[in-house]
């Protein structure tokens, strides 16, 4: 996407040519050439050539890659990591996918022009005469363009910057799933490959422009600051770049040294740790002389960047370019000092040279610094704003997103949120020189005063109130109401005074609020991209939990709907879903608009080719194969909810929330795993009049003890830090293999629970006497015994699935915390003779989730929060 004259251009050379003085043969007024600006959508359908590899190379990655070789049918195969040296060498070839364009991509739902997923800042360039607009795409790993201020939710942006399209493409330098390098055509504001979870890993980027319209980037997870000539009449590749010695290096520090003056550490992705550092944002502003002010986060530092130099000549939050100390840790006087930072993440400078700084993250450290020229190296600020009070004597305030212990910091005294700032993350100083501050996680955009008192409150009814609450709705065209919840990232104003606010929680849109309305009741406009994370497609999936194969059907619980993939072994790879059920369309916002399920989960097909499925509290069986789809459906032949199930000494109902599920055809049981109530019930009957539970594993009685507010009913009492052979803490997921052995999965994700895979026999479950015998597991799996709870490393770390071929071979799927990048799914080839894994498929996930061989002995895989299905067609087994 370069122009003819593809020259990469110094800081220096740059800054001569914004001068004025542009390099020979090329005007900035010749206009675009090799922007993304497909407008209108791809087809919905795969590529007729089946693309199932990684596209990577092991030296492209900083964490070793495992190498894989393709074989003739284009798939990618890996050499199964051997964990007991007396097996033989194996191989599995990842043959096809569901769920994504390619085996890069990890988006949730469809990446298109008009959305965008975790909007992190919205920045207004009022160099030119025609306005544009610059949201941060920070999901998709992308900056929209739009050329002109016009607002309406479905106008799709003109440009984007750090992808090729506009359409599908969202990944980290080319590759979400290795430690890929970036290049100039590049962004990474998420942290691949090391984000378990898209939805809970958003992130903010502050930008600049400068006179004629050039665009300055800070590249969150490349530790740079990137520079673009005028996006709109060039390309979208950058020019100059800061904190890296070239476009294909993002270490912090540059290869993690320590700091000095050319180096940057926006966040901290480690290749030698399992998650980075929680560095969210970083910012960079320009002053009236045209130097480059960067918010260097991850340094606890400010830098400044004279115009035409990469090399910094004032440091501000440190005494020295060297250092990286942090003051993140408040003082018993409960006031962070004035001489150093705490995760800096915004910055702006007021007409009257003054530079202003968004400091500090948790509420009573969270802050406005201000510094005054003439500026020089480790000097204090002048001034703090925005810092919460502290009253003695009071009752400290419940923090949303806090836990109650911090709230009040030692020898502080307590503290009151709604008078001070909760992880702000933009700044933007409006025409008439007032401090506005984006404060996220108290649902508001704040205007400070000069002695930093909170004077108007956007998004909540008054200066006191705090929380995503919708108790201050403002009207939006079309005479909706809308209400700010997470107003992430930068907020910038127009020429004509009107303030841009992104907002990322489902919403994730741009909302605008004329000038007019910013000091009195606060009313929208217009708003940009619609509600909603991405797109809902029939390509897409939106964090995927549980599906089942039925015949030659392929089901899958998306969210709020299940999408049918029928003759799925035939389709290309990236196929879009043949059937939806749960919405009209396809591309119905099924989260938004009141369609659909309630929550779906896991899955479970009998013996009779009845599909059993789960919502939090109810239970649909449909008959399999399914047919119909959108707004011609098939009915459920049962709708099981907590009221029409009941004990069978009592006869009251029976109170419980489910996300496991599986029906034993032969013994006419339907097994629920009562998650919050750490048990497991038996319901026998559970098609007929009377649905009754006779049986309970992990509990000594009926006892309603929800774990959410009881952390005690944990392992039947004994209490969440200890593990017993015949208690359950978190369970999550049950099945049966081919023998009618019960395997309860006893932990859900981010490792919460007892980690492990508990084991009943046939023979113990058919003689246990009573409703609540206490019963104990036969076997253990993922820990050395029944007691331990603590992970040990090369071994499985809390499980979240297993399924089981025709031989009885066992397949176990495993956390994306506590376990390594490439050791998320390990194979046990006699799991009732050894309950040690065999070997491991070394292949990347975010959060592995269900596992399910097919009747034809392939193995299907699924990624909670990448999104995706893998399909291993006849996997390679010991002869």
């Amino acid at each position: 996407m370069r122009r003819s004259w593809g020259r990469r251009l110094s800081v220096a050379a740059l800054s001569a040519g914004i001068a004025g003085v542009w390099f020979a043969g090329y005007s900035i007024l010749n206009g675009r050439t090799a922007v993304a600006r497909m407008q209108e959508a791809p087809a919905a359908t795969a590529s007729a050539t089946r693309e199932a590899t990684p596209s990577a190379t092991p030296e492209r990655t900083s964490e070793p890659f495992p190498e894989f070789t393709q074989n003739e049918r284009g798939e990618s195969c890996f050499a199964l990591d051997k964990l007991n040296p007396h097996v033989p060498d194996l191989e599995w070839c990842v043959s096809s996918f569901f769920g994504q364009p390619n085996l890069r991509e990890t988006m949730i739902n469809r990446i298109v022009p008009s959305r965008a997923f975790h909007a992190g800042g919205v920045h207004v360039d009022s160099s030119q005469e025609t306005e544009r607009i610059y949201v941060v795409d920070s999901g998709n790993n992308r900056i929209l363009g739009f050329l002109g201020t016009e607002m309406s939710a479905d106008r799709p942006a003109d440009i984007v910057i750090g992808q090729p399209s506009l359409w599908d493409s969202g990944t980290c330098n080319g590759n979400n799933t290795v430690y890929a390098q970036p290049t100039a055509e590049t962004l990474c504001f998420l942290p691949f490959p090391y984000v378990q979870s898209t939805l809970e890993s958003a992130r903010s980027s502050q930008l600049a422009t400068d006179r004629e319209g050039n665009l300055y980037v800070a590249d969150l997870n490349n530790n740079r600051v990137l520079m673009y000539l005028d996006p709109f009449r060039t390309d979208s590749d950058a020019d100059a770049v800061w904190g890296q010695p070239d476009f294909t290096s993002r270490a912090c520090n540059r290869d993690w040294n320590a700091p000095d003056a050319d180096s940057l550490c926006l966040e901290w992705p480690s290749p030698f740790s399992s998650s980075p550092t929680n560095v969210f944002a970083a910012g960079v502003a320009l002053d009236g002389e045209g130097n480059l002010w960067v918010a260097d986060s991850g340094n606890h530092r400010l830098l400044r960047f004279p115009r035409g130099s990469s090399v910094a000549d004032i440091v501000l939050g440190q005494q020295d370019f060297s250092s990286s100390e942090s003051n993140c840790a408040v003082p018993e006087s409960g006031k962070p000092s004035l001489e150093s930072l705490c995760k800096p993440v915004a910055l702006a400078v007021h007409p009257s040279g003054e530079l202003y700084v968004v400091d500090g993250e948790l509420p009573g450290r969270a802050r406005v610094l201000v510094y005054a020229p003439p500026f020089a190296s480790g000097m204090p600020a002048e001034r703090q704003l925005g810092l919460a009070e502290r009253r003695s004597g009071e009752i400290a305030s419940r923090i949303p997103h806090m836990p109650p212990e911090d709230v009040a910091l030692a020898g502080a005294g307590p503290l009151l949120p709604a008078t001070g700032l909760q992880y702000p993350r933009g700044i933007a100083i409006d025409p008439a020189g007032r401090v506005w501050v984006a404060d996220v996680h108290n649902s508001r955009v704040v205007l400070l005063d000069d002695m930093g008192n909170i004077v108007q409150a956007l998004g909540q009814p008054d200066e006191e109130t705090v929380g995503c609450l919708g108790r201050a709705p403002f009207p939006v065209p079309g005479g909706d109401l809308q209400n700010l919840c997470f107003p992430n990232g930068e907020i910038s104003f127009d020429r004509a005074g009107a303030l841009y606010v992104s907002d990322n929680s489902q919403a994730s849109m741009v909302v605008r609020f004329p000038a007019e309305s910013l000091l009195n009741e606060p009313w929208s406009d217009g708003v940009l991209l619609y509600r909603g994370w991405n797109q809902v497609s029939a390509l897409t999936l939106h964090n995927t939990h549980g599906f089942s194969v039925a015949g030659e059907q392929l089901i899958v619980s998306d969210a709020h709907r299940l999408l049918v993939w029928d003759d799925y072994l035939s389709l290309p790879a990236g196929a879009p879903a043949t059937r939806v059920l749960g919405q009209d369309d396809f591309e119905s916002n099924a989260q938004q608009d009141g369609q659909g399920f309630p929550g779906l989960s896991s899955q479970w097909v009998d013996a009779d080719d009845r599909l059993w499925v789960t919502g939090p509290h109810d239970i649909y069986v449909f008959q399999t194969p399914l047919a119909g789809s959108d707004r011609n459906q098939p009915e459920p032949l049962a709708v099981l909810r907590s009221e029409d199930i009941t004990w069978k000494d009592t006869g009251k109902p029976v109170v419980f929330e489910t996300m496991g599920i599986t029906y034993d055809s032969a013994n006419d049981a339907l097994w629920l795993v009562d998650w919050p109530r750490n048990r497991v019930l038996r319901v026998r009957g559970a098609l007929g009049d009377d649905p009754l539970v006779d049986l309970i594993l992990g509990q000594p009685d009926r006892a309603n003890r929800d774990a959410r507010s009881d952390r005690t009913s944990c392992n039947a009492g004994e209490g969440y830090e200890n593990p017993q052979p015949y208690g359950l803490c978190s369970p999550r997921f049950v099945t049966l293999d081919g023998d009618g052995n019960l395997y309860v999965i006893d932990g859900s994700f981010e490792l919460n629970g007892n980690r492990r895979v508990l084991e009943w026999d046939a023979e113990t479950i058919a003689s246990a006497e009573g409703m609540f015998p206490l019963l104990p597991a036969d076997r253990v799996f993922a820990k050395p015994d029944f007691w331990t709870r603590e992970c040990e490393d090369g071994q499985p770390c809390n499980p979240t699935g297993i399924t089981f071929d025709q031989q009885g071979r066992m397949v176990m799927t495993v956390d994306g915390y506590g376990n390594h990048q490439y050791q998320r799914v390990f194979v046990y080839l006699h799991p009732l003779e050894s309950q040690q894994p065999d070997y491991v498929f070394p292949f990347a996930f975010g959060q592995a989730a269900a596992a399910q061989f097919d009747q034809h002995g392939n193995l299907l895989l699924q990624d909670h929060t990448w999104n995706r299905l893998l399909l291993i067609r006849q996997p390679g087994w010991p002869e």
